[in-house]
């Protein structure tokens, strides 16, 4: 018989021709078939992590679960990360009402303090050379230091390209002589979770009294 609802009818006559007539409807289901298939689960992570795969504030990982079958029962809820760390994991799970279930799992990498920045000349240095070093010294103890980063400014002039960039600092020579007197220069640099930060120093050119001489 087709699948769906169906009717059915019983006559009976006795010797004397009495006549009786009973019906009945009853329905006809196709056989269920178990569901077998775990749920889909998929995870979002916000905000994004950048092109370096690390993030510099709070993450909240968001798990979605799909069943085109029996349907989901449970999924792991939202879990927010406050704490910074490196390859932080955090696991989701996803059960559909058969029982099936699936797994799935996200590292998660937080960095939300600034690298340290340093570097000579220092504030209020004397310097007795006309084309003295600048060494910016920097350091980031947990995404490290984005050293393609660094920016700096001499007088107001960028001098970042003439930079020779290392893993904890950088050097730059003027090519030119500096005036004597006063100079400033702003180191700007960055780690790689995209935290930055900014140092700035005063110095003074001399070649008088302040500077030693040789004899």
């Amino acid at each position: 018989l087709a699948d769906g609802n169906h009717t059915w009818q019983v006559r009976i006559v006795d010797n004397a021709s009495n006549t009786n007539v009973t019906s009945a409807t009853f329905a006809v289901i196709p056989p269920t078939v178990p569901d077998t298939t775990p749920p889909e689960l998929t995870e979002t992570i916000t905000p994004t992590p950048n092109a370096n795969g690390w993030n510099n504030t709070n993450v909240v990982v968001h798990f979605t679960a799909t069943d085109t079958e029996s349907g989901v029962a449970y999924v792991t809820p939202d879990v927010t990360l406050t704490n910074e760390g490196a390859d932080q994991i955090v696991e989701g799970l996803a059960i559909d009402n058969a029982g099936n279930t699936n797994f799935t799992s996200v590292v998660v990498s937080i960095d939300k303090t600034p690298p340290s920045v340093a570097g000579f000349p220092s504030e209020s240095d004397i310097v007795c050379r006309a084309q003295p070093p600048f060494l910016p010294r920097y350091s980031d103890e947990l995404s490290g230091v984005d050293t393609a980063s660094l920016h700096v400014e001499l007088d107001s002039d960028d001098v970042s390209a003439g930079f020779e960039r290392f893993a904890k600092g950088a050097l730059f020579s003027p090519t030119s002589a500096l005036a004597e007197g006063s100079h400033a220069w702003v180191i700007t640099v960055s780690d790689l979770a995209g935290n930055t930060v900014e140092a700035s120093a005063s110095f003074s050119v001399s070649s008088d009294s302040d500077c030693p001489s040789i004899s």
